[in-house]
C-alpha cells in the first residue's frame, strides 16, 4: 500500500484549488495568492485571516482562497476539524496553546507556495 507524501497532498490540494476557481475569479485569487505569505510574515496568520475574511464579502476570490486554506489545514493530521459555523480564523484565535497556531502558520506557508506554482502553472 502506497501513501502519499505531505508535500503530494498539499500539492494535489493546491491543484484541485487552482482548478476549482472560474475564470472570472482567477485574478483576485491569484493575487491574493501571491500576497499572502508577505502578509503572514508581517501580520501573521491571524491578522492575514482577519484581513482576508473582511475582504472576503466584496470577493469570491478571497472566498475560495479562504475555503483552500481551511481545508488543507484540515487535512493535518494535528487537525481536529472545525466544528458546526466555526471558521479558521475563530479556531485559531480561541486555540489553547501556540504550538497549534505555529503548526498551522508553517502548513498555511508550505501550503501557499504549491498554491503560487499551481497559479503561475494554470492561469495564463
Amino acid at each position: 500500500m502506497s501513501h502519499r507524501t505531505r508535500e503530494q497532498e498539499r500539492a494535489r490540494l493546491a491543484l484541485n484549488a487552482v482548478k476549482a476557481v472560474p475564470s472570472d475569479q482567477r485574478d483576485d485569487f491569484k493575487s491574493q495568492v501571491r500576497r499572502l505569505p508577505s502578509r503572514i510574515v508581517t501580520a501573521g496568520l491571524l491578522g492575514s485571516l482577519a484581513f482576508l475574511e473582511a475582504k472576503a464579502s466584496k470577493s469570491k476570490g478571497i472566498e475560495r482562497l479562504i475555503k483552500a486554506l481551511t481545508e488543507a489545514v484540515q487535512t493535518c493530521d494535528f487537525d481536529e476539524g472545525l466544528g458546526q459555523n466555526e471558521t479558521l480564523l475563530r479556531k485559531l484565535a480561541e486555540a489553547k496553546d501556540d504550538i497549534y497556531l505555529r503548526q498551522v502558520t508553517d502548513e498555511v506557508m508550505a501550503y501557499t507556495s504549491w498554491l503560487k506554482r499551481m497559479v503561475e502553472a494554470h492561469y495564463a
